[in-house]
């Protein structure tokens, strides 16, 4: 490397994204302190022996809230190693006031109480939608001074509903006092018994998480990341420090016990758990997807492209903040 890359960059992914090739999936993203090269870490360490994964293995408490990953270095065009601030679960609190829950929206919306409102873009609304709901662009919601008398919820896929709840605070200050969110949006609603008219194969993709949704969902407490990857343990906490390791498995059975555990954990402390599956690379899945989703009530996610599609985005964030001209300033990072 012809010279140590020293550049300090605040690293955030807000309303106002970095990549434009993100756009369509990204609605904010954490705030990250630094992303910056580490002249002794260069060149590529000595990989750890690859330990036997655990049946079950809980997160340490001593974990690091930063993971250090190869990006490429802007000035030289070489690889560099960057530390990057991942999520850091419970750090955010969900509105709870604004939750209704899918049972409930499916009572009221079938007594003609509740106005359904789906926020997705016009195509995905096209290919998939609870019969009868609007479909209104989150940020024009608040343009629709008819809305303002009306209970009505809005609707997402269920995936990340943090900027729903910010909306939902937001309408409400603004005379949509009944405003709310559908806990776990489509994918609980179809959970919940609920129909979905449209594609019935794309509603596959409900269940199916992006890695800049993680990024943002990863701060709230009510995940439980269960990684089924071949990777050591270390290697898996290194990217999500909150993950629990069951060893792989081609059938539910032992998953199935392993997060019932950990949702009744949850349970105890008044957490109302959502379900995220991790294993490599995403081509595992479908082993297990039906036999979770018929013994779980809770939503069950599956992250897309598993644990290396998360690594290689985080990579690419630390490309793309170490290449700005100018990088985010620290306000920009929202609160």
């Amino acid at each position: 490397m012809n010279r140590a890359m020293t550049t300090r960059c605040a690293m955030c992914i807000g309303h106002t994204l970095i990549s434009a090739a993100m756009l369509t999936w990204v609605a904010s993203a954490p705030c990250a302190d630094s992303a910056k090269p580490n002249p002794a870490k260069t060149q590529r360490a000595r990989p750890q022996a690859s330990a036997k994964p655990l049946e079950l293995t809980p997160a340490t408490p001593e974990r690091a809230s930063e993971c250090t990953l190869d990006a490429l270095d802007p000035q030289t065009n070489r690889s560099a190693a960057y530390s990057v601030r991942l999520p850091a679960p419970g750090s955010k609190q969900r509105v709870s006031a604004c939750l209704i829950s899918a049972k409930q929206a499916i009572q009221q919306s079938g007594k003609s109480e509740l106005l359904l409102v789906d926020v997705r873009p016009a195509h995905a609304y096209e290919r998939y939608r609870i019969a009868g709901s609007l479909n209104i662009p989150l940020a024009f919601v608040k343009t629709k001074s008819f809305l303002k008398p009306q209970a009505f919820a809005l609707i997402n896929e269920g995936r990340d509903s943090a900027g729903l709840e910010a909306m939902c605070q937001e309408l409400r200050t603004q005379g949509f006092t009944r405003a709310a969110v559908l806990q776990g949006g489509l994918n609980a609603w179809r959970r919940a018994k609920g129909a979905i008219d449209g594609d019935l194969l794309a509603q596959r993709e409900l269940t199916r998480m992006h890695h800049a949704e993680l990024a943002v969902e990863g701060n709230y407490a009510d995940w439980i990341v269960v990684s089924i990857a071949t990777a050591p343990v270390r290697d898996v906490h290194s990217l999500l420090p909150e993950a629990l390791s069951v060893a792989p498995v081609d059938d539910s059975t032992r998953l199935v016990t392993a997060v019932k555990s950990a949702i009744a954990k949850k349970a105890r402390k008044g957490i109302d758990s959502r379900v995220l599956v991790v294993d490599d690379d995403g081509t595992r899945y479908d082993r297990i997807e039906t036999g979770l989703m018929r013994a779980l009530t809770q939503s069950v996610y599956f992250l897309d492209g598993g644990l290396n599609g998360y690594r290689k985005f985080w990579s690419e964030q630390a490309t793309i903040w170490a290449a700005a001209a100018k990088p985010p300033r620290k306000p920009a990072c929202g609160a």
